[in-house]
């Protein structure tokens, strides 16, 4: 997810631009949870910026964005009461929107020609406690999840999202098609919610 401005409710996205006002070709994206940038790294770097269509540069190189300088730069500002109950307001509002994981119905995945058709997001595959009181816990879940899914086709990678209570991990298939396979498995178990 996408964080937001404060103030306007836009989200954090930025084109930068040369003195003439061109867009340069480079992006500032700022997502809600930092989680979130490894996953963008994973799932968008070397695609297409339109989904089907390679632009005149190509691929997109998606990588964390290094703030070290401007950090050293940057004396840190004040904030008002009345900022910080904005920006209390916006989190829980963000917060709200990331706790929705049953938007889509997970039974039909969407057609798409994209990158995100090998992707499979499965929920309730641990909890919380089981990791705290066995740390060790998240490699023999991550491989006990990589084996199940094997069984339907090749799986590239998967993550788990260790601090999500209701237990979200992604698997991310060689093909289209052992992900939507995944997904109509999936879809009969009551304990478990996939999506593409």
């Amino acid at each position: 997810m996408i964080a937001e401005a404060t103030e306007t409710g836009a989200p954090r996205i930025k084109l930068y631009t040369d003195e003439q006002g061109a867009f340069k070709g480079d992006a500032l994206v700022v997502y809600f949870r930092p989680e979130s940038v490894n996953l963008a790294i994973q799932m968008l770097d070397d695609t297409d910026f339109r989904f089907g269509e390679t632009g005149p540069a190509g691929k997109m190189r998606v990588k964390e964005a290094d703030f070290s300088y401007k950090k050293q730069q940057e004396a840190p500002t004040k904030t008002s009461a009345k900022e910080k109950k904005k920006i209390i307001k916006n989190l829980q509002k963000l917060n709200n929107k990331l706790a929705d994981w049953d938007e889509d119905d997970p039974s039909v995945p969407p057609d798409t020609s994209s990158r995100f058709n090998k992707v499979v997001i499965l929920k309730h595959m641990f909890t919380l406690e089981e990791l705290e009181e066995d740390p060790a816990a998240i490699l023999d879940i991550k491989e006990d999840i990589r084996d199940e899914c094997s069984k339907l086709g090749e799986v590239t990678n998967v993550v788990l999202f260790d601090k999500e209570k209701d237990g979200i991990a992604s698997v991310r298939f060689g093909n289209a098609e052992a992900a939507k396979a995944c997904v109509r498995v999936s879809a009969h178990i009551p304990t478990l919610m996939t999506s593409c």
